[in-house]
């Protein structure tokens, strides 16, 4: 133990860039996809920082292991790829139905009915064959999460901020994806 040791953790609540931490830590390679991707566990997985003041010994960096491979950038439905490594946020349906908190606009991509992010380019990441189904029962998807009422979410914000309370969606917030849902309805219209 280092008694003079200060650590301040965090997992996705602070603004550290998780992903690059995990590449100089010799846990991943960031992807063409710019996504952490584990050799053992693929892009679907959680990344945690412990900010310290002790020296670390660290793993050796991996190498990018994306070869020839460009499915995460032929997949992407709104093209938010502008070269591999290189992401267009304003063109990534994640940023706008995530991040993105005010109404949208006229270059809002289409969200092909994702509500709350867009997983495409991690489903079709040939590194996640390795990925293995979590045996944490936190981490189990809540029937009320895979089984939305979507006529609720778009006419109770109540009902929504019920449903997100301790998921990561509750940063997103109801009001932002009561927004998204309206978003996807004017899609189909």
């Amino acid at each position: 133990m280092e008694p003079e040791a200060a650590v301040h953790p965090a997992v996705d609540t602070s603004p550290v860039l998780e992903r690059h931490w995990a590449q100089e830590a010799g846990i991943a390679w960031i992807g063409k996809s710019t996504m952490a991707i584990s050799p053992r566990l693929g892009t679907y997985t959680f990344l945690a920082t412990l900010i310290t003041n002790i020296d670390l010994l660290v793993d050796e960096r991996h190498i990018d292991r994306c070869g020839t491979c460009t499915a995460c950038l032929d997949a992407c439905p709104p093209d938010a790829f502008v070269q591999p490594y290189q992401l267009d946020a304003n063109r990534c349906i994640t940023y706008w139905n995530v991040e993105h908190r005010k109404e949208f606009t006229e270059e809002t991509p289409d969200f092909n009915n994702w509500i709350a992010g867009c997983d495409i380019c991690q489903e079709v990441c040939p590194w996640n064959k390795f990925s293995k189904e979590t045996s944490e029962p936190r981490f189990t998807p809540r029937d009320s999460m895979v089984n939305l009422d979507l006529v609720k979410i778009a006419q109770n914000k109540s009902y929504v901020a019920e449903l997100i309370q301790g998921t990561p969606l509750q940063r997103t917030g109801a009001d932002a994806i009561q927004l998204s849902l309206k978003h996807i309805q004017t899609e189909d219209s």
